[in-house]
């Protein structure tokens, strides 16, 4: 098993290359999360307005998708209009969502204890996800984070793509076809 994961890949930067490896070193069916958050803001007091996330396994060497949510949330108080030209999310969108408090459940139970996390930046989803949390009453625990932009990093020379931007990693490899970005 562990050859199939350095084929995989074998990362520059061993806390990664650990992180990898913990799909690995288990029997069956090992379930990990790949999520993205889109929020009012970059601050701490900003709050999420959408989460959306699959649940995949891995079996027999393949991704197999288990399950996947994508939950819009109605912030607290309206976003500038410079945060929703980068989301794209309105206000008026998401006047009639359900609030944080309602939400917050099915998130959790989605995530379950203590998930293996994958995302893009992911540091920033999983802070912005542990201020949810907080707000909430609970504390946000999760088993490793693997972060695709430090993978594309160690992965691609910046001949490759114009950014380790997502959507500039999926033009640059022809995989952006149907996909849009921020939703």
């Amino acid at each position: 098993q562990d050859m199939a994961a350095k084929k995989i890949y074998y990362a520059r930067n061993p806390r990664t290359r650990k992180n990898c490896m913990v799909l690995f070193h288990h029997e069956g069916i090992r379930e990990f999360i790949i999520f993205d958050t889109e929020t009012t803001g970059l601050t701490d007091d900003d709050t999420v307005i959408e989460f959306a996330a699959i649940k995949c396994g891995l079996e027999g060497g393949k991704t197999v998708p288990v399950d996947q949510v994508n939950f819009y949330i109605k912030p607290k108080k309206p976003m500038g209009q410079k945060v929703v030209s980068v989301h794209g999310i309105s206000n008026e969108y998401l006047e009639d969502e359900p609030d944080e408090k309602d939400v917050f459940p099915e998130i959790c139970k989605f995530l379950g204890d203590n998930p293996i996390l994958v995302g893009h930046n992911v540091g920033f989803d999983i802070r912005m996800l542990a201020n949810l949390y907080a707000r909430n009453g609970a504390a946000f625990h999760y088993q490793v984070a693997l972060d695709t932009l430090e993978m594309s990093r160690d992965l691609f020379d910046m001949k490759d793509t114009p950014s380790y931007k997502l959507d500039d990693l999926a033009r640059s490899f022809h995989l952006d076809s149907g996909i849009h970005f921020h939703n």
